[in-house]
């Protein structure tokens, strides 16, 4: 299993890259916090998946990692073929630390905890150009 962080090609330049290839499999996380989107930013991460990573075959996911799950602002303009999950910090990265702190011994589940509760103090998504909150 490889983790790359900022990692370079050129496609840009995703956040995160996991991929092995025994089990097959490639994971791109964009981490967009407090970051704008870049134009066609999802649509070239899909592509870097396809076209590097096809010994993952249909164990490829592009996650849109956001502080409370929502769409990037063009998702109307990401084509079809692009398939990415949105996730939240403050739901999906918080539930799964809770989970995971069930069952980690020692030192790391008070570490683990105080990641949590931060996670889950992140400020709300801005709202939508049109006035519509976000979701979350």
């Amino acid at each position: 299993m490889f983790v790359k962080p900022e990692f370079h090609s050129g496609f840009g330049r995703p956040d995160i890259l996991v991929f092995s290839r025994d089990p097959g499999l490639a994971l791109i996380i964009e981490n967009k916090v407090y970051a704008g989107d870049q134009e066609k930013q999802l649509e070239r991460y899909w592509n870097l998946l396809r076209n590097n990573f096809n010994f993952a075959g249909h164990r490829t996911a592009l996650l849109y990692l956001t502080r409370g799950g929502r769409k990037p602002k063009n998702h109307r303009d990401i084509p079809k073929a692009v398939q990415y999950f949105p996730m939240g910090y403050r739901r999906h990265i918080a539930e799964w630390l809770r989970g995971c702190t069930e069952t980690t011994p020692g030192l790391l589940k008070p570490i683990l905890l105080q990641y949590t509760a931060m996670v889950g103090r992140l400020p709300a998504e801005p709202e939508k150009e049109d006035g519509e909150a976000e979701e979350g």
